[in-house]
């Protein structure tokens, strides 16, 4: 079961680096409206994390990567058994982790491309692989929500049962 995480992280990770090229080849000087006022397609060059955190912290955003996903494989080759929740949440979340890692490394920064207005508020510029990392997160928040709660319903079952 675990090898389909890192079939999914090689999947987002493609994904992630053919948008890329798309944006670099075809969008770099020019941004494409989608839809007026709420959706463009713009080239922009991220050198800090999600909302400017980390601004020009290129070589840190790096270093910080590539210990995650050094972790992140150690603890997946410990571990015994993963659900299907948590393949589908590493996966996404080392594909988008690799593919932001990969444009720092190439590049010395993260290619952003999804530009949002939403309400007249102008949501900073994301990704393919930032949409990956974040519902990985999510699904990680989630997947130890309902382990919480099955050990808790273990508990009380056999508190009740002695």
């Amino acid at each position: 079961m675990k090898k389909y995480i890192y079939y999914l992280t090689l999947g987002i990770f493609l994904i992630d680096q053919c948008l890329k090229q798309i944006i670099l080849n075809q969008l770099k000087a020019l941004p494409l409206t989608v839809i007026p006022s709420f959706f463009t397609i713009r080239y922009v060059e991220n050198t800090g994390g999600a909302w400017g955190i980390l601004n020009q912290n290129t070589y840190l955003l790096t270093i910080l990567s590539a210990l995650v996903i050094i972790l992140l494989n150690r603890y997946l080759l410990k571990e015994k058994e993963v659900t299907r929740l948590e393949v589908g949440a590493y996966g996404l979340f080392m594909g988008g982790l690799l593919g932001n890692f990969v444009d720092r490394i190439v590049y010395g920064h993260v290619i952003d491309y999804l530009d949002f207005q939403l309400f007249s508020y102008d949501y900073p510029v994301f990704n393919f692989a930032d949409i990956a990392l974040v519902i990985g997160v999510l699904l990680l928040i989630i997947d130890m929500i309902r382990r919480d709660k099955n050990e808790n319903r273990r508990r009380k079952q056999s508190s009740e049962t002695a």
